[in-house]
């Protein structure tokens, strides 16, 4: 078992005494491997609206904050127009640039959905791009709870206790499912077990495990192999 998991089996663990009746999903290198392509499709439509290259760095400022909000930091008065832009881009590229979400994961959707568990997503992106992605891949129909960022400030705690609310769940009743150390931090934060998926992580796989999350899934099958034992 890696250092920092939580074993399942561990005697008077919560992942032992207490059933997932939900889960909760990020979207971007979680179910599809889709951070690079948005990262890449931002800088370009900015780099566009003003005349000059936009680095790495500048959209790093932005992490946290749904698009329309990171856009206006960098494009300031014309940030709007950037993320119409870019937002009419992502939903017209899609099909080449990210064509499928990451192998399994549809498979797993439907397994749980079959088995009746509420399932919802919950995303740094804007509502209307987490949505052109989920219909993209034909995602939407799984997902009784979809809670996108907010242009001024992080919310993914705030969307976790909307989705508590909304299934009618105490946040050790659900577990969430995502790539990144702040997808660790904020879901020990409001009380949820987190599986932490290394497969298309932004972070990676070292940073994950010094996160200490409770589970640390390297493939589709490991994660499908936790979240069936939790239920």
């Amino acid at each position: 078992m890696e250092q920092g998991e939580r074993a399942l089996v561990a005697a008077g663990s919560r992942t032992e005494t207490v059933r997932a009746r939900a889960v909760l999903f990020d979207m971007d290198g979680t179910l599809a491997d889709t951070q690079r392509f948005v990262l890449d499709v931002q800088r370009q439509v900015m780099a566009g609206v003003l005349g000059r290259p936009v680095s790495g760095a500048e959209v790093r400022r932005g992490f946290g904050l749904s698009e329309p909000g990171a856009m206006r930091l960098i494009c300031g008065a014309r940030g709007d127009e950037a993320y119409e832009a870019y937002a009419a881009r992502l939903e017209r590229e899609h099909a080449v640039l990210c064509p499928a979400p990451v192998p399994g994961i549809a498979a797993l959707l439907e397994e749980l959905s079959v088995r009746g568990l509420p399932l919802g997503v919950i995303s740094g992106r804007s509502r209307r791009t987490l949505e052109i992605s989920l219909r993209f891949f034909g995602f939407d129909r799984y997902f009784s709870y979809i809670g996108g960022g907010d242009p001024e400030r992080e919310v993914k705690d705030e969307r976790a206790r909307e989705a508590f609310r909304r299934f009618g769940l105490g946040p050790e009743e659900v577990v969430y499912v995502g790539d990144t150390v702040a997808d660790v931090r904020f879901s020990h934060g409001v009380g949820m077990r987190v599986a932490a998926v290394s497969y298309a992580s932004f972070d990676g796989r070292e940073a994950l495990r010094q996160a200490e999350p409770d589970f640390l899934c390297d493939s589709v099958a490991r994660l499908r192999d936790v979240l069936l034992a939790l239920l």
